[in-house]
C-alpha cells in the first residue's frame, strides 16, 4: 500500500475516533451535542458510567473493523462513578481504541439564566444552595477533566447551528452535502397537498402526457412520458430555473445545519409530470455531491390491469335508497302545491309555522285575517286531503 494511503488512513482515524466522551457544566448543551453525534451516525447513550465504557464498546463491536463509533455523555450526576473516567480513557487507549474528549462549558452568568428559563433545578444542588453555588462546586470538580480534554467548546454566545458546524468539521468524514438526508417525492394536488415538504413546486402549467391515450396508463418512470416531459422547451426553461433556486438554497439549509430536507414536485394526478420532474430533481442533486436519501414516486393506486382504480358500483341496496329519497321528495312538493294535508301536518287542517312563512312571501296569507278566525286561512284552501 502507498505512502499516500497510509497517511490518508491515518488522518481519518485521528479525524474520526473510535469513541467520544463528551463532559462538562451542567447546562452547556451536552444534550445537543449527543444528538449532533447521533445524526452523524455514532451510537448514542446519554449519562453512562465511565466504568461500564469499555464494555459497552466490546458489545456493540468497536475496533472490531464494523465501522462502528460510540459516543457517550457521562458528568457529574454519576456521583463517584465519575471519578473513574480518567482510567477509563487509559484503559480504551491501552485497548487501542482511539477516544476523544469533547468538554463543553459556558459562563456562570449564562448559566445561571439557562436554569432560569428552564425552571430546573442544578443536578448538584443542596439543601440551600444558589444555582451559583453549585456551577461553583461543578466547575471545581470538573477541572482535572478539562485539562485532559482534547477540545475544549464554550457555548456561551454559540446558536446549535454553530455547535453542530464544529462538531461535524472535527469528528465526520463526510462533506456538508452528505450530512443532510434530501428526500425527493412526487404527489398529486387532487389527493392533498403532503405535510411533511419543505419545499413544494407545483409542475401542472407543464404539457399533460395524460391527454395522449398512448401515455394516459403510463407514468413518469417510463421513458415515454419522462422523454415527453423533459424535452419539451418550457420543462427546459423551467429545470435551468428549478436548479439555479435549488443552487441558492440547499448551501443555506446546510448552514442552518437542517438534518434532513424533503423536496415534494406536484402535479394534477400525480402520475406524469411530478414523477419525471422528481427524478431529475434527484439525479441533478445526485450530481451536485448531495446525499440523496430517497427518489420516491407516490402514484395513484392501479389494478392488476394496469388502468388506474375506480370506485366500486353502487350497490343495489344504496339505489333503492336513493329512490326512495327521490320519492319522498317529490311527494313533499306536490303537497305543498296542492295545499293537501300530509299525515304529519301540525293540527286539525291548519297550516304549520312554515306554510305560513311561505304565504307571506307569497303574498297569500294574511295575518289580520288569521289573528281574527285562526282557521280562516287554512279553510281557505279547502278541505284537507289525506293520503291513501
Amino acid at each position: 500500500m502507498s505512502d499516500s494511503n497510509s497517511i490518508t488512513s491515518a488522518e481519518l482515524a485521528d479525524r474520526v475516533p473510535d469513541i467520544v466522551i463528551i463532559t462538562g457544566m451542567s447546562g452547556s448543551g451536552r444534550t445537543q451535542a449527543m444528538h449532533v453525534f447521533e445524526d452523524m451516525g455514532y451510537y448514542c447513550i446519554d449519562n453512562l458510567p465511565p466504568s461500564l465504557i469499555l464494555q459497552l464498546a466490546e458489545i456493540i463491536g468497536i475496533n472490531s473493523g464494523v465501522g462502528r463509533h460510540l459516543c457517550v455523555t457521562s458528568d457529574l450526576r454519576s456521583q463517584g462513578l465519575f471519578d473513574e473516567l480518567l482510567d477509563t480513557i487509559d484503559s480504551l487507549r491501552a485497548h487501542e481504541m482511539t477516544c476523544k474528549v469533547v468538554f463543553l462549558e459556558a459562563s456562570d452568568e449564562v448559566l445561571i439564566r439557562r436554569y432560569s428559563e428552564n425552571r430546573r433545578r442544578h443536578p448538584l444542588a443542596k439543601q440551600g444552595d444558589t444555582t451559583a453555588d453549585a456551577i461553583q462546586r461543578e466547575r471545581i470538580a470538573l477541572s482535572s477533566i478539562r485539562e485532559r480534554a482534547d477540545m475544549v467548546i464554550d457555548t456561551s454566545r454559540m446558536r446549535t447551528s454553530a455547535l453542530r458546524k464544529r462538531l461535524q468539521t472535527a469528528f465526520s468524514e463526510l462533506t456538508d452535502q452528505q450530512l443532510m438526508d434530501v428526500h425527493v417525492f412526487s404527489f398529486g394536488f387532487k389527493h392533498g397537498l403532503p405535510v411533511e415538504a419543505d419545499l413544494m413546486i407545483d409542475v401542472r402549467f407543464l404539457p399533460n402526457p395524460f391527454y395522449d391515450p398512448e401515455m394516459r396508463t403510463l407514468t413518469g418512470l417510463d421513458a415515454m412520458v419522462a422523454d415527453f416531459v423533459i424535452e419539451h422547451p418550457k420543462t427546459k426553461e423551467f429545470l435551468d430555473a428549478w436548479f439555479k433556486l435549488l443552487d441558492v438554497v440547499m448551501p443555506g439549509y446546510i448552514a442552518e445545519g437542517k438534518p434532513q430536507l424533503s423536496i415534494a414536485v406536484g402535479c394534477t394526478g400525480g402520475q406524469h409530470r411530478s414523477v419525471a420532474i422528481a427524478e431529475a430533481t434527484g439525479r441533478y442533486l445526485e450530481r451536485q455531491h448531495y446525499h440523496v436519501a430517497s427518489r420516491i414516486a407516490i402514484l395513484p393506486r392501479r389494478t392488476s390491469g394496469g388502468s388506474p382504480c375506480r370506485l366500486p358500483p353502487k350497490s343495489a341496496t344504496s339505489s333503492r335508497v336513493c329512490a326512495r329519497v327521490r320519492i319522498l321528495r317529490r311527494l313533499h312538493t306536490l303537497s305543498a302545491r296542492a295545499r293537501v294535508r300530509h299525515p304529519f301536518h301540525h293540527g286539525q287542517g291548519r297550516l304549520s309555522a312554515a306554510g305560513r312563512h311561505r304565504d307571506r312571501c307569497r303574498g297569500t296569507y294574511d295575518d289580520r285575517a288569521h289573528a281574527q278566525d285562526p282557521q280562516a286561512q287554512d279553510r281557505s284552501h279547502g278541505p284537507p286531503i289525506d293520503f291513501a
